[in-house]
């Protein structure tokens, strides 16, 4: 769930900005438009060329943001001995923010808004890999941990697939992107209820329940 929202941005993230900076929550204002005569096709081609141009340089922005709440989350959770809380409190606020980045679509508010919202949602659900990814290494023996994490890396892989589809589908289905945007919303709220809800088993190869319990407390 929480690789279905991360991916069903992650290849959008170019064409919400360039909707955001258009000034529309259609899924079809992404579409260049040819004007009727030669001076509206050079003008409306010119217009559109320089949306498409900054649409690609600001969808560096949240990948920057992500970057950088993915470095922070870790090291406070390496330093903090936790992986539970932080995990679902991050995966928690990005679905926050994606649910208030399809509202503010849906409201057509000022794409600066639109794009902070898009930054914060991508901080917030990227944010959870360091905690994630070192779960099975609390209570499994490093070869178990090792297939663990291969296959439930394999399993989330299906969220790289279904993420973009459901995006671009109900996108389509519905001529807006604020819709798409509040079911990834709803399926990161169900990973982060998911993710705090998860006991560690007796821990395995060596250690106790108690170091379990203090890594994924």
């Amino acid at each position: 769930l929480v690789l279905l929202s991360m991916y069903g941005c992650v290849f959008f993230i170019p064409l919400l900005i360039h909707s955001f900076l258009a000034g529309s929550d259609t899924a079809t204002s992404t579409t260049p438009t040819s004007g009727t005569g030669a001076a509206s096709c050079d003008g409306g081609e010119g217009a559109e060329g320089a949306t498409n141009v900054a649409a690609v340089l600001l969808s560096a922005i949240p990948f920057g943001a992500a970057a950088i709440a993915m470095i922070l989350i870790g090291k406070s959770s390496e330093r903090m001995g936790e992986r539970r809380l932080h995990g679902s409190v991050s995966v928690l606020f990005g679905a926050a923010c994606m649910g208030g980045l399809a509202l503010a679509t849906a409201l057509h508010a000022p794409a600066v808004v639109n794009i902070l919202l898009l930054s914060l949602s991508a901080a917030g659900i990227w944010g959870v890999h360091a905690p994630l990814v070192s779960y099975p290494y609390a209570f499994l023996p490093k070869d178990q941990a090792s297939v663990a994490f291969a296959v439930t890396n394999s399993w989330g892989a299906l969220g790289g697939f279904l993420g973009p589809t459901i995006l671009g589908v109900v996108a389509q289905s519905t001529g807006s992107y604020a819709i798409s945007l509040a079911v990834l919303a709803a399926g990161a709220v169900v990973a982060a209820v998911m993710l705090y809800a998860f006991r560690p088993p007796p821990i395995m190869g060596g250690g106790s329940q108690g170091d379990a319990e203090r890594l994924l407390a």
